[in-house]
């Protein structure tokens, strides 16, 4: 399973005392590019101290409203065909996507992501699901829905309390 080591405990450190914005990006009658709205839709739903933005497949739309946030960090959540195994998650940073993208989305991610550094100047990352499938009316793969389950704990584990006994683990309660 490709995703057994994923893990966000890297950006608890980064998240301290910060305003973290999560955009899921997506189109809900694609399969797998439903990734993104459905993490959101899952974080609102659990009510996780952050502001959710679900873009759906025109994020340019929700560009205003994010940067009037004034995040210190933003994660974009998409499909991105990155050449990895059907529902492999990964984190990239704006420099890393090329100027086409590797979204399945019609504007550039990356140019979305110079906009909103250029409104708001967060720290900006995103975390991409490989497909399995893309076809119209197709639900989503078991593979990437694994995946959506491994992204909700871990994003939710960003906002628990840490052991004190071993700070690098959240704590049982």
């Amino acid at each position: 399973m490709p995703n057994e080591t994923f893990s966000l405990r890297r950006f608890r450190w980064q998240l301290t005392r910060k305003h973290l914005v999560v955009v899921g990006v997506g189109n809900t009658l694609k399969g797998d590019d439903a990734f993104g709205p459905m993490l959101i839709e899952r974080l609102l739903k659990a009510n996780v101290p952050i502001d959710c933005f679900d873009c759906g497949v025109a994020p340019e739309n929700y560009l205003t409203k994010i940067a009037a946030c004034r995040p210190d960090v933003i994660f974009i959540i998409d499909t991105l065909d990155f050449g990895g195994a059907p529902g492999e998650l990964a984190v990239f940073n704006t420099e890393e996507l090329t100027e086409g993208g590797i979204s399945t989305h019609g504007m550039s991610l990356r140019l979305f992501a110079q906009f909103l550094r250029a409104c708001a100047n967060p720290d900006i990352f995103f975390i991409g699901v490989q497909p399995k499938s893309l076809f119209l009316n197709e639900p989503i793969q078991k593979e990437v829905a694994a995946s959506l389950e491994i992204l909700e704990r871990e994003i939710k584990a960003l906002f628990t309390p840490l052991d004190p006994e071993n700070p690098a683990f959240p704590s049982a309660q």
